[in-house]
């Protein structure tokens, strides 16, 4: 990633972006007017509009930005785009500061995890004959959650079972995008957000996501917003998160890269004027 310039000395606002489906899109080959700034395995790359990488820019200049995704730190060291103050990767397990991590967050946040949470190996355990019996693509991210990926690894039946298995131990499911992430509870974007913004005294916190992964924080927020098209729509969510998400949770008005734009201009406008609500 590239720098992104002088953060302000001080700001009351903590500006809190996704990644993936937030601020850059998948697809097989780089539209017009678009920048490649990530390689997927799968031959598809990720893609940007021209004017993010300013945008990112300006929004480092004027508030305290900070990235928060469930890409590895190595991941996301590998997006082309500018470097925030601070990011926020495996889903708040590690900390960066202007690129490089915070070794007394990660220790803090893996005394948490042993604390209330059933050991990563123990729960794998548990896991193992469902893993077996599906054949899914596994991944043990930073000894600390797992991600199932392909359709198997989604099917309503698995996700049911795999919920079973590991409740009451300190863990959960959230499905998201063709995979299925397995968590400790309290490795939540929206708890190492609100510890970082006490850490740095900012008033209001507003956040752009897509995701199952990113619902708590979009709610908790003092302000949010998503895309139109984003993952989470897809997803059965409980009456009550409904209610809550339509009432809590702008939506973009246009679709895809376009709706990229359209968060790009609303993260500007409340970093220009923090009082602003909506």
């Amino acid at each position: 990633m590239d720098g992104a310039g002088s953060p302000p000395e001080s700001s009351d606002l903590l500006v809190c972006t996704d990644v993936d489906g937030t601020l850059i899109r998948g697809c097989r080959a780089a539209p017009a007017g678009t920048v490649v700034v990530d390689r997927y395995t799968d031959g598809r790359v990720a893609v940007t509009p021209d004017r993010t990488g300013p945008s990112l820019m300006e929004l480092a200049r004027t508030a305290t930005w900070c990235v928060v995704t469930t890409r590895t730190a190595e991941q996301f060291s590998r997006l082309l785009l500018p470097t925030p103050a601070w990011a926020l990767v495996a889903n708040g397990l590690v900390l960066l500061r202007n690129g490089h991590p915070v070794p007394a967050w990660e220790s803090t946040m893996r005394r948490l995890l042993s604390a209330a949470s059933e050991p990563t190996d123990e729960v794998n355990r548990r896991l193992r004959p469902l893993h077996r019996a599906i054949g899914c693509r596994e991944r043990n991210v930073e000894r600390a959650f797992l991600v199932w990926s392909g359709p198997e690894a989604t099917a309503p039946e698995t996700v049911d079972e795999a919920a079973q298995l590991v409740a009451g131990h300190g863990w959960h499911v959230v499905v998201s995008g063709g995979k299925l992430y397995i968590l400790p509870e309290c490795l939540d974007k929206a708890a190492a957000v609100a510890h970082l913004a006490s850490h740095l005294q900012t008033q209001r916190i507003v956040a752009a996501g897509d995701s199952p992964l990113d619902l708590t924080l979009l709610l908790e927020a003092d302000a949010a917003i998503m895309p139109a098209d984003a993952v989470l729509m897809t997803r059965p969510l409980s009456h009550d998160l409904v209610s809550r998400a339509g009432t809590r949770i702008q939506r973009t008005q246009r679709l895809g890269l376009e709706a990229v734009e359209d968060i790009l201009n609303w993260i500007l406008a409340q970093a220009r004027d923090g009082r602003r609500f909506s």
